[in-house]
């Protein structure tokens, strides 16, 4: 508007100013309550999202503090199976959590178990073997030097028996105690004696088995049985009578003496061939010692030719009981597998 206009029309043109001035004030009006409708609305939702997350907070504080009062009032017995760790308030899940984890400790466990109780039975026989050699083998290397002591005393008292006596009965003492109770046959001593040296035998057998049944079992003695008790009774009757006391003893005892089998039966002699038997004896980690005369004339001092001495007298001792040829060559190879000839004592030994 030029000058002129602005002189001659002074009030319209204030009024048009006035119309523009309101005119922008009321644009700037709108921006700013536009403006400030978005901050309204932009902060209502902040302060509806505080609020959210206060309740959740609280919510939360509710539930752990809800869940906190529920563990205390558990006994002191509950809680610690239920909450391992005091120091700290444990949520459902991580007890959860903690199950679930014994229980796969436990799984483990078992199945390790299982697989070791399956080792064991399929190597029980290995096992055992081992551990029964393993016991043997200490158990000798222990009581060996015991077997030579005790042997040394023996030859003291018995000072007319041979070198090849003691020889004898040792190696037939040893072979039953290295491999005791694995032993597969018996320890099997033919003791031949003549005039005189009756006494002299059975008190040295009788010694030998003592001393073998006080290093197995030093609360059993050892077991003896005196054929010649039994003249009186028939053939059938004895034979009966000696299976008998042969079971009863060597099931109790792990040293026998038989004493004067030439005082026996035919049939009561023929017994012996199964307890002798090297393959299938019924009791095999056994020493059992039978003493037999053998004539008037006294024995080879020397021992040079007791093999056979011992199985001439045995022979002729069969022969006299009517035993078959056959049978007597198979019970001498059992029974004088290991013979002795006992020389008679100046003193009485026992």
């Amino acid at each position: 508007m030029s000058n002129r206009k602005r002189r001659l029309y002074p009030s319209l043109t204030r009024e048009f100013m006035n119309h523009a001035v309101n005119s922008d004030r009321s644009d700037s009006d709108d921006s700013i309550d536009s403006s400030s409708s978005l901050s309204c609305l932009a902060e209502k939702h902040n302060c509806r999202s505080i609020n959210d997350g206060r309740r959740h907070r609280s919510s939360s504080r509710h539930c752990r503090s809800r869940e906190h009062s529920t563990s205390e009032s558990f006994s002191g017995e509950e809680t610690s199976r239920l909450v391992p760790d005091r120091s700290r308030t444990v949520s459902c899940a991580d007890y959860l959590d903690l199950v679930r984890f014994d229980q796969h400790w436990i799984v483990t466990a078992v199945c390790l178990c299982v697989f070791g109780g399956l080792v064991l039975i399929a190597c029980r026989g290995y096992i055992l073997n081992y551990a029964v050699r393993l016991w043997t083998e200490q158990r000798y290397s222990y009581s060996g030097q015991k077997i030579n002591d005790r042997f040394l005393e023996l030859q003291s008292r018995f000072p007319a028996q041979t070198a090849r006596t003691w020889s004898v009965l040792k190696v037939a003492v040893k072979a039953m105690l290295r491999d005791y109770p694995l032993c597969r046959q018996p320890s099997v001593v033919l003791a031949i004696y003549g005039d005189g040296a009756r006494r002299t035998s059975y008190c040295l057998t009788l010694e030998v088995a003592e001393m073998v049944s006080d290093l197995v079992y030093p609360r059993l003695p050892a077991s003896t049985i005196n054929c010649s008790q039994y003249d009186h009774l028939s053939a059938s009757t004895l034979r009966l009578l000696l299976d008998k006391r042969l079971k009863a003893a060597l099931t109790s005892s792990s040293a026998v003496v038989i004493e004067d089998i030439a005082n026996l039966t035919g049939d009561a002699i023929r017994i012996l061939h199964p307890y002798c038997d090297t393959n299938d004896a019924p009791f095999k980690p056994r020493l059992i010692i039978m003493t037999c005369f053998c004539g008037q004339a006294p024995l080879d001092t020397e021992n040079m030719e007791v093999d056979r001495e011992a199985d001439e007298c045995l022979e002729a001792l069969c022969a006299s009981k009517l035993i078959a040829k056959d049978i007597t060559m198979a019970l001498i190879s059992r029974i004088s597998s290991n013979a002795i000839n006992v020389v008679a004592e100046a003193t009485d030994p026992c």
